[in-house]
Parts: C-alpha cells; sequence; structure tokens
C-alpha cells in the first residue's frame, strides 16, 4: 500500500471554514472569537483571481458514461468537484473542468479512498497541507448552496481545522471541525451579518459523509446520508474577496489533520434521495 502514495512538500499556503445550523445575527462578532453554536475563529485573510463559474444542464452531466459515484455527482451538475486522486504532481483537477486547484505544503497523495471506483484521496498532516483553488464559486443573493465532502479527522482539538472553506473575515461558507461542536460545522456567513450554522458530530479514526444544503429558507445537514441538522435560515449571499481553500483557512492556518476525498460544491440544495445515492456509492 505504501508504494501507491506518494508525498508532494513544497510552500506552505491555506485557508479554511465552515457551516453550522441555525440564524443568528452575528455582527457583535468579529472573526477572531467563536460564534455562537458553532462559529469560529478564524485565520489571516488573503484575496486573489477571479470568480465564476460555467452554467451545467444536469442531463450531461454523467461524463463517465455508467453507474459510479463520479456519474452520482456529476449528474448534480456540481460547479466545483475534486476527486484528490491524484498519484503524483502539483495540480487537483477539478472534474467540472473550470477550476483546477494546486496542492501546497505537506500532502501525502495516493491514500486509500471511499468510493467503488477505486479513487484514491488526500492524507493532510494538520501542519502546511492544502489545495489552492483560487478565487472563485461566490454566490450572490438569497441562492441555494451545497458543499459536500468525504472526511476522516485524525485530531479533534481547539483548532478551527477547515475542510472547505472560502471566508474573509465574517462573510463567506465553510466547513470546519471542532472540539466544540464534537466533530465538524458547516457555515454560512452573508455579509449584512446574518449566519446559519449546522452541526455534524462525528469520531476521529473513520471516513464520514457530510453534506450541508440551503435552499433559501433552511440550512440542513447530512452525516452518512441522515439528516442531523435543520433550522430555517435567511441569507443573501454576496462576493467574498478570498480564495477557495480545502483543507485550511483561506488566508492560511487551521489546517486539517486527517484525510479529504470527493469535495464538491452545488449552486442547488441536494435533496436527501440524492444526498443518499451519493452516499450509496462510498464505503467508508
Amino acid at each position: 500500500m505504501l508504494d501507491a502514495m506518494r508525498v508532494v512538500v513544497v510552500a506552505a499556503v491555506a485557508t479554511g471554514s465552515l457551516w453550522a445550523c441555525s440564524a443568528w445575527d452575528l455582527s457583535a462578532y468579529s472573526s477572531g472569537a467563536p460564534a455562537p453554536g458553532g462559529g469560529d475563529a478564524g485565520g489571516d485573510d488573503a484575496a486573489s483571481g477571479s470568480s465564476g463559474a460555467p452554467a451545467r444542464d444536469a442531463g450531461d452531466d454523467a461524463a463517465d458514461g455508467g453507474s459510479g459515484y463520479r456519474a452520482e455527482v456529476m449528474a448534480d451538475a456540481p460547479i466545483g468537484y475534486w476527486r484528490l486522486g491524484e498519484s503524483s504532481g502539483l495540480d487537483a483537477t477539478d472534474e467540472v473542468g473550470a477550476h483546477r486547484g494546486g496542492y501546497q505544503g505537506g500532502v501525502t497523495l495516493g491514500v486509500p479512498g471511499v468510493t467503488d471506483d477505486g479513487d484514491t484521496s488526500l492524507g493532510l498532516a494538520g501542519t502546511n497541507g492544502s489545495v489552492q483553488i483560487g478565487d472563485v464559486l461566490d454566490f450572490d443573493g438569497n441562492v441555494p448552496i451545497s458543499l459536500e465532502a468525504w472526511i476522516w479527522v485524525d485530531v479533534l482539538d481547539a483548532d478551527y481545522r477547515r475542510v472547505v472553506t472560502k471566508r474573509r473575515d465574517d462573510v463567506g461558507y465553510s466547513i470546519f471541525c471542532h472540539q466544540s461542536s464534537g466533530g465538524c460545522t458547516v457555515e454560512l456567513r452573508a455579509a449584512d451579518g446574518a449566519s446559519a450554522f449546522c452541526d455534524v458530530t462525528l469520531t476521529t479514526g473513520r471516513w464520514y459523509h457530510v453534506v450541508g444544503t440551503y435552499d433559501g429558507a433552511t440550512i440542513r445537514a447530512y452525516r452518512d446520508a441522515l439528516e442531523v441538522c435543520s433550522r430555517p435560515a435567511s441569507l443573501v449571499f454576496t462576493k467574498v474577496d478570498a480564495p477557495l481553500v480545502l483543507g485550511a483557512w483561506s488566508g492560511g492556518g487551521n489546517y486539517l489533520e486527517g484525510k479529504l476525498d470527493e469535495i464538491a460544491i452545488y449552486d442547488r440544495a441536494l435533496s436527501p434521495q440524492r444526498v443518499a445515492a451519493h452516499f450509496g456509492r462510498g464505503r467508508p
């Protein structure tokens, strides 16, 4: 198994943050203090690049032409989808084709993954590894969004360790893991101070399928296809001048210690049936 793994070490940069379920006005809170019910401390921010994503047709997106994990995800028209299955190199392929990422810091490629097609996953040491994608995939208005990830956490501590993050100050979206929530939190923050959070409890040392959705009125979170959080929310998104990062905070720090696989972002709220279909193609 070790022969299938390759360690890549380059300059360390990272980012991170996630969401949890509820709707509070958090305008009195800064990014340096936890928000009620699952907010996070955050790291320093960095802005770069430009945003944008192509429109897609769900009927045309099962691009591999058959059954399997990738086909299930592509059938739901993600606007960004990183399988993190590279065995060498520094490029993290976006299956949608528009937002290629770059591996940075100490990352381990070729780690056994979760899907039924044998695609591998990404190992992260918790010190400096991340996937940098750039200033892309903003949302504008009270619009739907879904975040999806397979997550293996080795450490839950006082650090807000990031899975997916696009945040600057108190605006943006993310999934982060922290001891206070007993697992991970899905987090959405609007420019007017409104926020929504959902906690997803989990244990260290195993794979979990975590999905957060927002349909314009309700935020939900799923763990291994079971809904574990549902709360009313009203959020008006705006552009966030910060890079999208996997495994760290948008400006560096908050590094995840564990493994990531099959990260996807959607401009729609996945239904419980579609979440279950994706989970059914994994093997945690």
